[in-house]
């Protein structure tokens, strides 16, 4: 189940690099240091089979870094979502307050920010409540 699970989320989230494949991504020599980036909200860690994580091609500038409004939605959407997929289906949904388009492509547009955050913040309060 959990294996079709990950081939389903990989469509819908395409790309989801394993451990091995960030570190290359991030320059790293450590898979400790992917981790500790997730552990500190600065990278999007999915849960997959097997216990191994996965991290959205999404959040990665074109310079191998993590967009730095990724660490900032994590922080928006903290205490509200029950598991990091929300966010991640979050970062590939089309939002209205972005024009229809969906966050991930807005930072890789490199658009404005804080009309992100609000975007973020909207779907975390309806979340909440």
């Amino acid at each position: 189940m959990l294996a079709a699970a990950d081939a389903v989320w990989s469509q819908v989230l395409n790309p989801l690099f394993d451990v091995e494949h960030t570190q290359t991504v991030l320059r790293v020599t450590s898979r400790q240091a992917v981790s500790d980036l997730a552990k500190r909200g600065r990278l999007l860690a999915l849960d997959g089979s097997g216990g191994r994580k996965l991290y959205p091609g999404f959040q990665f500038g074109p310079d191998g870094r993590p967009y730095p409004e990724v660490a900032q939605v994590i922080r928006v959407f903290a205490g509200v979502v029950e598991t990091p997929y929300t966010i991640a289906s979050w970062f590939v949904s089309p939002q209205d307050l972005l024009n229809g388009e969906t966050p991930a492509a807005w930072m890789r547009a490199r658009r404005e920010p804080e009309i992100l955050l609000e975007a973020a913040r909207r779907s975390a309060d309806k979340l909440a409540h």
